[in-house]
């Protein structure tokens, strides 16, 4: 994973057994929170990579 961060232009590296240490550069404006970091990885991995699946718990949803 640290090589996808890499290749979107964070600073990464593994921090522990399962935790990675992410650093966004001045130059990455656009990381704010978390989410942006899982969407980098997201688009460096390819979307049409990723296993589509059903969701392991059933949920309902409606309008509030």
């Amino acid at each position: 994973m640290c090589e996808l961060l890499i290749k979107m232009g964070l600073i990464s590296k593994p921090d522990g057994d399962s935790h990675i240490s992410v650093r966004a550069p001045i130059t990455r404006a656009d990381i704010l929170h978390p989410c942006d970091v899982a969407e980098d990885v997201a688009i460096a991995y390819g979307y049409n990579n990723i296993q589509r699946s059903l969701p392991k718990s059933a949920t309902i949803s409606g309008e509030q």
